[in-house]
């Protein structure tokens, strides 16, 4: 029968609205292609990564910055992206418990923000929100283009250098990618202190959506800045 070596499932929508203002609509809609996608995919293939053993196979599942912690103004989005890392992460585990699929290599990607047409491709489902929290209404982009347009800021991912990131990431057995330093800080950040990113929601997303200083910095200055803001902020608290 058919083989297949590499399944990369990638393909998402996206929309940018609060709990209250999503609709069931488009809570399924957004379910259905970014989570069921992934999983209808591995199932039809997972016979033909099967018949490729002993040969190393590769399945590699997109979730998104937003399943690393939770982003205001993304409901139904960042709940698919969690969906995706949880399924791909029990996927992982079955594969280093059972023989059958022990030559399956598991990954899953975290990408930050990367130069694609997501917001121009799901305009009906922008909304007047802005991904990451509340900001002065001068500053707030309401539509999808102006949403677009900050994606294809200079500091953001390329695609190129997405597929690269990611393709580099595999090859190395990486169980984890994170693409982009915005993605590698709020990582970082949700793993050294969760109270930070829990209590300084906006400040996280405005940190990790400066893409300019950071790419500018380089990735370990920016995270021991950050981290140096961490300190401030908890020296600031009340004991």
């Amino acid at each position: 029968g058919p083989k297949v070596h590499a399944l990369f499932n990638n393909a998402g929508i996206i929309c940018a609205e609060t709990f209250i203002g999503t609709s069931f609509e488009e809570y399924d809609r957004v379910l259905a292609i970014n989570q069921g996608g992934v999983f209808n995919c591995l199932k039809i293939f997972l016979p033909m990564l099967q018949a490729s053993a002993p040969r190393t196979c590769a399945v590699v599942n997109t979730s998104s910055i937003a399943g690393l912690i939770g982003y205001p103004g993304n409901a139904a989005y960042g709940t698919s992206k969690w969906a995706v890392r949880g399924m791909t992460e029990g996927f992982k585990s079955e594969c280093k418990l059972m023989p059958a699929l022990s030559h399956i290599q598991v990954t899953v990607v975290h990408p930050g923000a990367v130069q694609t047409p997501i917001f121009l491709n799901n305009s009906e489902m922008i909304h007047d929100t802005k991904l990451g929290g509340e900001i002065d209404e001068k500053y707030k982009l309401t539509n999808a283009d102006q949403m677009h347009k900050l994606l294809s800021s200079g500091g953001s991912t390329t695609p190129r250098s997405a597929a690269l990131q990611i393709t580099n990431g595999v090859l190395n057995g990486k169980e984890r990618v994170f693409v982009g330093t915005d993605a590698v800080i709020v990582e970082v950040l949700s793993r050294v202190s969760p109270w930070f990113v829990h209590t300084r929601i906006g400040l996280v997303t405005s940190l990790a959506g400066s893409f300019l200083w950071a790419r500018f910095l380089g990735k370990k200055t920016a995270i021991f800045i950050v981290l140096l803001i961490i300190y401030r902020c908890y020296k600031k608290v009340p004991s």
